[in-house]
């Protein structure tokens, strides 16, 4: 929000509400339809080719072609058999890192006007704050830790203004909204954790897949595609474009016209 005040970035008109609400609109008008709380818990195969999915219902949805964006874990791991996994991602999601950087987020909404101050800034405080079991002595909110037994919402999010009323004395009277999103929020809503893989794990040809928004496909599972975050594909409009140069693949192998709008 500070960057688009300051015109150095953009941000969708009326939220990201506005912006989901616009796909779903389009998905629907396409003959698209979304089915809500229907989570999928298995790829359906036969003789090595994707032709459906398994919900938790046990309700299952015959398709010519699976695309998954869901966690990487959750695809590779649960949804489709570890049998057409390579030796390479097998490793991968074995185990996760042993320390995964994920910082919760604690929104205030302040009746204060604070326009004379920087638009980000760091506080390196005088005394250090506890964030889920971790001293924190800079306000970045960065938390290392990835623990089912995080504090209390309500203590980090007082830790927090606590730590930045000394810096900035009279703020905490003035705060009329707090949010607290922690890593286990992240999870809840979105079923993204904890990474899995190192840094080392990554080649150039991962690089190029995100830079070039290419799916991702298993050589003994056809008609299956992997998209997404997790294997590359860099913020909202990368993981978008993976989605479309699927399509786009799909459409050539039916030997059908690629419409786009």
């Amino acid at each position: 929000m500070a960057g688009s005040n300051a015109k150095r970035c953009g941000r969708y008109s009326g939220g990201s509400g506005k912006f989901i609400e616009s796909i779903v609109k389009r998905y629907a008008s396409l003959g698209g339809e979304i089915l809500y709380d229907s989570s999928a818990v298995k790829v359906i195969e036969r003789e090595g080719r994707a032709v459906g999915v398994r919900l938790e219902s046990g309700q299952e949805l015959n398709a010519d072609y699976v695309v998954s964006d869901a966690y990487g874990y959750d695809t590779f791991k649960k949804l489709i058999d570890e049998r057409h996994l390579t030796d390479r991602l097998r490793s991968m999601y074995s185990k996760p890192i042993d320390r995964m950087m994920m910082a919760p987020h604690v929104p205030f909404g302040i009746d204060m006007d604070l326009s004379q101050l920087p638009n980000a800034m760091s506080f390196f405080l005088d005394e250090p704050i506890e964030i889920a079991g971790d001293g924190c002595s800079i306000v970045n909110l960065l938390n290392y830790s990835y623990d089912g037994t995080m504090a209390p919402k309500e203590k980090i999010a007082s830790n927090t203004i606590n730590a930045i009323e000394r810096v900035n004395p009279g703020i905490t009277d003035e705060v009329e909204v707090t949010d607290v999103a922690t890593p286990m929020t992240t999870e809840k809503f979105t079923s993204n954790g904890r990474g899995y893989g190192s840094k080392e794990d990554f080649r150039m040809k991962d690089t190029l897949r995100g830079l070039l928004n290419k799916p991702l496909v298993l050589k003994t599972l056809k008609n299956f595609s992997v998209i997404g975050h997790t294997i590359g594909g860099t913020n909202l409009y990368g993981c978008a474009a993976m989605g479309r140069n699927t399509v786009k693949k799909i459409c050539k192998k039916e030997k059908k016209s690629f419409v786009g709008s």
